[in-house]
């Protein structure tokens, strides 16, 4: 696999990133002409169920630009960008996150004279579900400053396109982005922030990390770099963003302000019913020269592969504190799974690294399974054949009942905790030898 070295240029910009995953045959171009409507998310789909590499839409019908999806759809891309083996991605991630550091961005560059301000009708407007309530951005990272830190937070949220300058985007209660609007909207005033489409794969990563209050995404994102990431002032705002950004839009939050928005199809494969959410107004729009939008299906393998990594290596990190033989986690189908790599040193450890993964992320995760040294976490199949030959369901799987989980979830669906043991004993290790055939490894 080649190996990138952290502070070149292909990981400072979305185009930089695709240009070397082209030059690998990882790019798949699609040129024939695209509907924004269902037809451009049914090919990003088809894609993910066979070959998986990431795309590029160079004819979408009523947009200029480009359109790209799926740079996070595989392990293996996302392994590159980290510059890991794919079969340790949470420990890559564990070991880059240690020690990251406030950065000075004192400097920012000027608001470019080549910056093309653009209206929004010039966007493509993606609808991607049946019933999804019209086109959604889902690629977007959203920057703000804290009102009174002036901490930047990089977090994603959905945002309807509305066909007006007053966008609708769902805040989740207990992110960051949310309090920093409420302490704005306590004040009657407004919190200034943009929309940024089209970024660099290391600031997407770093825009999934869950981080304290008095922590920056962006300082995140340029530990990974090596250096303050590089930035440029906004025309119309009081903030600074990423110079390759593809695609700004400039506004702010409304206080006291909502719209009706939904439904959409989100992260668990359902839809959400419709409800008001926060309004977005827009003060300017600005975009490259043939701009690279970037789309997003939501919970797809690369939605899941996207917002697993940062939860799997949080998790490895909480169970190797009390469990040294634990060797990877890995986040699938969905968010709601975790499956935990170990060499057990004696009967019950497994236990242990259950109930600290299960307390680890106390939002999504509700099974838990572990699995010995010999499987391959990263293969549903694998992982399936050691639950279905290594678990005694009478005894191995045991359940804690009534934990909340998200807090979307009135109907309380998805309260409880699930964990399963698919681990050898001690004693039965000789009877449950894998078989191998020699040399298999060497086929190609």
């Amino acid at each position: 696999m080649p190996q990138l070295n952290l502070d070149v240029d292909p990981l400072e910009s979305l185009r930089g990133f695709l240009s070397f995953l082209d030059e690998q045959g990882e790019v798949l171009h699609i040129t024939r002409k695209v509907r924004q409507s269902f037809e451009l998310a049914a090919i990003v789909q088809n894609i993910q169920k066979t070959v998986n590499k990431a795309i590029l839409f160079e004819n979408v019908e009523g947009y200029r630009g480009r359109v790209a999806s799926n740079l996070f759809g595989s392990h293996r891309n996302i392994a590159r960008m980290l510059s890991s083996a794919h079969e340790s991605l949470s420990n890559t991630w564990v070991e880059r996150c240690k020690g990251f550091r406030v950065f000075d961005y004192s400097r920012p560059s000027e608001h470019p004279v080549g910056l093309r301000e653009i209206a929004l009708s010039e966007l493509p407007s993606i609808t991607f579900h049946e019933k999804d309530g019209g086109p959604y951005v889902t690629g977007g990272i959203v920057a703000a400053k804290h009102p009174e830190t002036g901490t930047t937070n990089l977090s994603y949220h959905r945002v309807l396109m509305t066909g007006s300058d007053e966008l609708v985007i769902r805040l989740v209660p207990s992110g960051h982005l949310f309090l920093n609007q409420k302490i704005c909207e306590d004040r009657g005033k407004p919190l200034e922030c943009a929309i940024l489409i089209g970024n660099s794969p290391l600031l997407m990563l770093a825009g999934t990390a869950t981080l304290s209050r008095s922590e920056s995404e962006l300082d995140l994102a340029s530990h990974f770099l090596g250096k303050a990431w590089p930035l440029r002032r906004c025309k119309t705002v009081n903030l600074e963003v990423p110079v390759d950004t593809e695609i700004v839009l400039e506004g702010e939050i409304l206080p006291d302000t909502k719209r009706m928005e939904g439904s959409f199809g989100e992260w668990m494969g359902y839809y959400t019913l419709p409800e008001p959410n926060h309004i977005f107004k827009v003060k300017g729009a600005f975009a490259k020269e043939n701009p690279i939008y970037y789309a997003v299906v939501t919970s797809s393998p690369e939605d899941i592969a996207l917002l697993g990594i940062p939860t799997a290596g949080s998790i490895l990190k909480a169970i190797q504190t009390w469990v040294p033989g634990v060797q990877d986690v890995v986040c699938w189908p969905t968010l709601q799974f975790c499956v935990i790599k170990m060499r057990k040193q004696y009967d019950g450890e497994e236990h242990k690294a259950l109930m600290a993964a299960l307390g680890a992320d106390l939002s999504r995760i509700l099974y838990a399974i572990v699995v010995d040294e010999d499987v391959d976490i990263y293969s549903p199949t694998d992982v399936l054949w050691a639950v279905s030959t290594r678990c005694r369901p009478d005894k191995d799987i045991f359940i804690i009942p009534d934990v909340p989980s998200y807090p979307r979830d009135p109907a309380k669906r998805h309260w409880g905790r699930v964990g399963i043991d698919a681990t050898v004993p001690m004693d039965l290790k000789k009877e449950f030898e894998r078989k191998r055939i020699p040399t298999a490894e060497k086929i190609r």
